[in-house]
């Protein structure tokens, strides 16, 4: 365990659309403006986590609603250290954000050497299969009762393990993160579809050992805390995200002095970009080192303030103007997950919204590449709202799902409402009751 904190804590960001801005500015203040301190605790599975948390001086539960980022740090490290590595704090004050540093969790007494279950990596946190989603699930709803978060601003970011992490954490609580920044992270190639659009910005380091550009075994001193599952290559991590967001399949490229930079084209409101950042190793670029033995960061470019344009240009999208927004159940006991850009059916039929007509209470949508009867066609739906009806609140048609273009899909008749047991397609509209569970 003790190389894990030589290795894994270092870390590496890469720019967005403001990499402009923020080359050449390496992170000067990393913890001056630290507006209120708190450290706090929870108790979750039976086990007492801990977390640091900064918020705007006079910030309350009746201030206007602001943005929470949840920083994690890499393996081995502990919150006080991502907050020194990052430099996020100094952002609290001048962006009126609210920044969380939670600790993972370990085996020695004073918040050394902690880790995330991030599925294949690391040491006792994946040995001992902690959940720490259910860690980081239960602090946003802490911290969003004890002070104004705005529900829509929900984003996560770490170093390494911490990267890793944020990959899971955005995965399995996509209905409530609106963007995610893993630093110096990877896939692996098995993971399961998001439920709800994430936006997602990577950053890697071309000269990292620890997590190679292009994939495979995991290398560097703590090699031994993963399991063995070799990591895919750090474009990856773009394909994974695009893929579940609905973006385009392939990306643009861009090569500077600084980067290489992929970007994928996604509907409206989404974000997915892998930054791979030259000269720089497992480290945060512009940030402090995480150990004495770490990577030096660097100081062509500032990740911190990158990820945080990111995390301001992408807000988590709602479904607005229709009862529609939101995780659901229908009559089958089938669960969706709805907002802004994508209707999801179950695992497996996903519908990436093209326009809302709320007036006339349809939509037109593109039919997923992966799904299996209509992939790439075009779908309308057209709902009714069902007052009077407890626990369903509304009921919709498929009025079309196989129509070639946009606009044969909107020509479509609309369905029946006026007869919701055969007015869709001579079939009953399909009940929908929100599905607490998933809705947290």
């Amino acid at each position: 365990m003790t190389w894990l904190c030589a290795a894994l804590l270092a870390a590496t960001l890469l720019p967005t659309a403001s990499i402009a801005n923020a080359q050449r500015r390496p992170i000067r203040d990393r913890v001056g403006n630290r507006g209120s301190e708190q450290e706090h605790s929870l108790q979750v599975d039976g086990r007492t986590r801990s977390y640091l948390l900064r918020t705007p001086r006079g910030h309350g539960p009746r201030s206007t609603a602001a943005p929470l980022v949840i920083v994690l740090h890499g393996g081995g490290g502990n919150a006080q250290n991502a907050e020194r590595m990052t430099g996020f704090t100094r952002l609290v004050e001048r962006e009126r954000i609210l920044v969380a540093y939670p600790n993972g969790t370990g085996r020695q007494a004073r918040n050394a050497l902690l880790t995330w279950n991030a599925g294949h990596c690391c040491a006792s946190a994946m040995q001992e299969q902690v959940n720490d989603v259910a860690f980081i699930d239960a602090l946003i709803s802490k911290v969003s009762r004890e002070y104004a978060v705005d529900p829509a601003r929900i984003y996560v970011t770490g170093m390494s393990n911490g990267g890793m992490m944020s990959h899971r954490i955005g995965r399995e609580l996509s209905h409530r993160i609106a963007a995610i920044a893993p630093v110096v992270g990877a896939v692996f190639g098995d993971e399961q579809t998001a439920s709800s659009p994430v936006s997602a910005i990577m950053i890697n380091g071309l000269l990292d050992e620890s997590v190679p550009s292009n994939g495979g075994p995991p290398g560097g001193p703590a090699k031994g805390q993963w399991d063995g599952t070799p990591a895919r290559p750090n474009v990856d991590q773009g394909h994974y995200w695009a893929r579940s967001n609905g973006c385009a399949a392939t990306p643009t490229s861009s090569d500077t002095r600084q980067a290489i930079t992929w970007r994928w084209l996604c509907p409206a409101g989404l974000g997915v970009e892998v930054h791979q950042v030259k000269n720089v190793g497992h480290a945060w670029p512009g940030g402090q080192r995480g150990s004495p033995r770490g990577d030096d960061p660097g100081n062509a470019m500032n990740a911190t303030d990158i990820i945080w344009a990111f995390f301001k240009a992408h807000p988590k999208s709602r479904a607005t103007g229709s009862p529609l927004g939101g995780a659901w159940r229908d009559d089958y006991n089938v669960r969706y997950a709805i907002n802004d850009t994508l209707f999801r059916q179950g695992a497996r039929l996903r519908y990436h919204v093209l326009s809302w007509q709320t007036d006339q209470q349809y939509l037109i949508a593109r039919n997923d590449a992966g799904n299996p009867a209509d992939r790439g066609l075009y779908t309308r739906i057209d709902w009714m709202e069902l007052p009077g009806m407890p626990p369903y609140t509304w009921a919709y048609c498929l009025t079309a799902y196989r129509a070639p273009t946009a606009d044969s899909a909107r020509a479509t008749p609309p369905a029946d409402r006026s007869n919701p047991r055969k007015g869709c397609n001579g079939f009953p509209f399909t009940r929908m009751a929100r599905d607490t569970a998933a809705a947290g």
